[in-house]
């Protein structure tokens, strides 16, 4: 895997919330947007996220161009341990699995959950019904920089960052979310505008319908991974993002009965500048880099454990004792 290939998937997801900022909307009926939370409740997040474009590297003979295609498979479990009178509620977040494939590993697949560790690190956290995280930390050991990065990748919460008062249709309000490259010199800052647009009823439950637009216009922000300790098979990256965008919208389904998101779907361009070198065994490589891509992102959240995280021989009874002439309990 290139460092370029490397440090774009890093940024894929992970993003911190912070403040909101309700904004000023036409009188009418309004909706509480409300998280909830229920004592031992597990919910998974199956999460893919496809990156097609293009990497132009200037080398002395002129830019080369390569082909970047690569896929992003997730599972991530989020399990309410508990619930405070006030209405905090702490929550355990862990990979379940995190597979990818594509033109970054030469056409192959590989669970880095597996390779890296990531199961034996969960993230620990506190947060409240407007989804405001009090507490955030790790658990286990320390782990090495890739561990550390792809944790904050499980902040892709199924909570929404919600307005504090009921809100109408047409309402928009707006948040920041610090990017979380920990090896950064200084925080990266993503913009985030949402818009209730709807109500609909989906399966006998109200579910509010939100738009979203996602902005972030960072320039010069220097990165040094070796900030991070650890060992990443004795490669240090040092860069700098002489340019860093990513621009795009897309629809949250909120269920205002279960307290929490449904789906997300979303669409981004991203561009991406970097410049500086990769020392591997300190043997070092000067490279100045500009990806263009354009992002799609999938994600569902559910309370049933998915398919792809049964044993096989539970699969393989399933399939053998399946009447295809009737629906499951489910209706799918």
């Amino acid at each position: 895997m290139r460092w370029k290939n490397l440090v774009g998937f890093i940024g894929v997801l992970g993003i911190v919330g912070s403040g909101i900022f309700p904004a000023a909307a036409e009188t009418g009926e309004t909706y509480e947007l409300k998280n909830k939370f229920t004592a031992g409740e597990k919910i998974y997040l199956n999460l893919v996220v496809k990156d097609q474009g293009v990497s132009t590297e200037q080398t002395k003979t002129g830019p080369v161009d390569t082909a970047i295609d690569h896929t992003m498979e997730a599972v991530v479990s989020f399990q309410i341990t508990n619930v405070e009178p006030a209405g905090w509620a702490e929550m355990q977040i862990g990979y379940e699995s995190l597979m990818i494939s594509g033109v970054m590993l030469s056409g192959g697949t590989q669970n880095l959950v597996d390779k890296f560790g990531l199961r034996d690190q969960p993230v620990f956290i506190k947060m409240n019904s407007r989804g405001e995280v009090d507490e955030m930390k790790s658990g286990g050991g320390p782990g090495s920089r890739l561990k550390e990065v792809m944790r904050s990748t499980t902040r892709q919460m199924p909570f929404l960052k919600c307005p504090a008062e009921p809100v109408p249709l047409g309402c928009t309000w707006r948040e920041q979310q610090q990017i979380p490259y920990s090896a950064a010199a200084r925080p990266m800052i993503a913009n985030i505008t949402y818009t209730l647009e709807k109500i609909e009823e989906e399966g006998g439950e109200k579910v509010a319908v939100i738009q979203s637009e996602l902005q972030i216009d960072e320039q010069d922000v220097p990165v040094d991974s070796s900030r991070l300790g650890g060992n990443l098979d004795n490669i240090i990256v040092q860069f700098t993002f002489k340019e860093f965008k990513i621009q795009g919208g897309g629809q949250i389904r909120f269920s205002l009965d279960r307290g929490r998101i449904l789906s997300v779907e979303s669409k981004q361009e991203v561009l991406e500048h970097l410049t500086g070198s990769m020392d591997i065994s300190q043997t070092s490589f000067d490279q100045d880099v500009i990806q263009k891509t354009s992002r799609t992102i999938h994600a569902v959240f559910t309370d049933q454990i998915p398919d792809s995280l049964k044993p096989d021989t539970e699969a393989k009874t399933s399939e053998t004792t399946a009447d295809p002439g009737k629906n499951d309990e489910s209706g799918e």
